[in-house]
């Protein structure tokens, strides 16, 4: 006799979607509503699951953090500008992205 299909989970995608309607659910408790569900992971798996999600994420055009901080960090790194010249430039750049 065939063995019955069961119905398969992406647990990644469920880690993921757990995540998205409890943004401050810690892993291991994550971990704990999952398995309550029947969704068999660890709190590794999920530790390990949201850190490539959002590196996927940023990757593919979020900032990590705020882009104007990092862009007044690396005007006054690289240039040598002082703060009223970082923040002109950071006017100027803002205007170009306003456009676009």
């Amino acid at each position: 006799m065939a063995k019955a299909k069961t119905k398969r989970v992406n647990k990644s995608q469920a880690i993921r979607e757990m995540k998205r309607l409890n943004p401050n659910m810690m892993p291991k408790a994550i971990a704990e509503r999952l398995t309550k569900k029947g969704i068999k992971v660890s709190a590794a798996q999920v530790s390990t699951t949201l850190f490539y999600a959002k590196r996927r994420a940023d990757n593919n055009g979020t900032p990590a953090f705020n882009g104007e901080l990092n862009c007044a960090a690396q005007l006054l790194k690289h240039c040598n500008m002082d703060v009223d010249r970082a923040i002109e430039a950071l006017h100027a750049v803002k205007g170009v992205s306003e456009v676009l």
